[in-house]
């Protein structure tokens, strides 16, 4: 697992817990620190490669209760090939 920003540990609110990752290859996990790491959940946002995927940092904002992830996919000389800032739902991993 290649990750292009440092995980977050989200609370969730009633004591529950989310560690949120994202990778390189576009894919942004959810796992649950109370249950030995168990994935809860994976959402891909993006194709992913050596100069795109997640990168630069992601982010939780507990009063929106959303992971936000920028995407960096686009491809050179390509300007409308992607990338982009996506909110996730921190429990479900839904795109929102």
């Amino acid at each position: 697992m290649a990750l292009g920003a440092a995980p977050l540990l989200c609370g969730l609110g009633g004591g529950r817990r989310r560690l949120v990752a994202a990778q390189k290859s576009g894919v942004v996990l959810g796992f649950d620190p109370d249950k030995n790491g168990q994935v809860v959940w994976q959402t891909r946002i993006g194709k992913g490669g050596p100069g795109g995927g997640i990168q630069w940092g992601i982010a939780y904002s507990p009063e929106a209760k959303l992971v936000i992830a920028p995407l960096a996919d686009a491809v050179r000389g390509e300007p409308t090939s992607g990338g982009g800032l996506f909110a996730l739902d921190p429990v479900t991993g839904r795109i929102m």
